[in-house]
This record gives C-alpha cells, structure tokens and sequence, in this order.
C-alpha cells in the first residue's frame, strides 16, 4: 500500500506487519518509495487509522489549535501522567490506545498526542484543538503544572494577536 506525507509528494510505502503484531493488530511500518530502511510508525493499524480519521475529521474542523510536544521529565510512562489529568479535566478517551498514541475529547477543545515506536521515552508531540485560546491555554496550564511534564507550544493556527 503506498500514503503520502502531508507535506511532501513524494511516496511512501506503508507495510502492516501481521507477523509482529502487537494488541492482535498489525505493526505499521513505512519507507520511502526509493528505498530504505523500515521505521515503525505505529504500534497498530487500528491506532493508524483512529487516530488519522481524528485528526483530518474533527480536529482540523476547530476554529484553534495549537501544535507542540509533552516531554516528561525522568522518560517514564508519559501516558501515565498525561490520562489522570486529562479526565480530571473532563476529557474521554473514545478509543483504547497504547502507550505511544492517544486521543482525547471533550465537549469543548479535543487533543490528539502521537510519538512513533521508535521515538524518545516520555515523548509525544500533541495537537490541542478547541473554540477558543481561553480553554486551550487552561488545559495547557493544568498540564504544565504537573512537575514531572514539560509542555512546550510550537504553533498556533491561526497565530494569535499579540498578547492573545
């Protein structure tokens, strides 16, 4: 099966591996059309798909969002730290993950967080989207509370106003 990058046209092969699966779903793996190594990019074709259809069909739909990356300090579980504030904030997880992915969602701003298998330990770059920069800014300032968490804002879309 062959995708194609976002920002890029050119191709690249994505391969499920039924022979090493993990969660009784196939290991998703890729490499660029004119060869190469093969780099894990999900723990399964489930997760792939879930949390690609989120990301093109709901969150790119909020009128806000924000790109950046959770690193937790000592490389533990990041989704360890991450679920129990997540929910104390009134998100739901719609669908079961692993420890590399999730997806989050509540009545008023949705986050999607994603490191490959092969990524750093306690790492996930995220995307927190909502109807205003008021909402966004609390989850992120409950998140950045967490001593154990580093949160880090790359982007805006579209930039806030100076001061907003």
């Amino acid at each position: 099966m062959i995708g194609y990058e976002s920002d890029e046209m050119m191709p690249l092969h994505f391969f499920y591996d039924f022979q090493h699966s993990v969660r009784e779903d196939a290991r998703v793996t890729k490499s660029h059309a004119l060869g190469g190594g093969f780099h894990h990019v999900f723990d399964t074709l489930r997760e792939k798909l879930t949390w690609g259809s989120f990301l093109a069909f709901h969150l790119i739909t909020l009128p806000l969002s924000c790109i950046g990356s959770f690193k937790r300090r000592d490389g533990g579980d990041l989704r360890a730290t991450l679920d129990p504030i997540m929910e104390s904030l009134g998100f739901v997880r719609p669908v079961e993950t692993g420890p590399n992915c999730a997806i989050y969602r509540s009545p008023q701003a949705s986050m999607a967080t994603y490191s490959g298998p092969e990524g750093l330990p306690g790492f996930q770059t995220f995307r927190l989207a909502g109807q205003d920069s008021a909402r966004l800014r609390r989850v992120l300032g409950q998140l950045g509370c967490e001593s154990s968490l580093r949160v880090e804002v790359d982007e805006w879309r579209p930039p806030l106003a100076s001061g907003g």
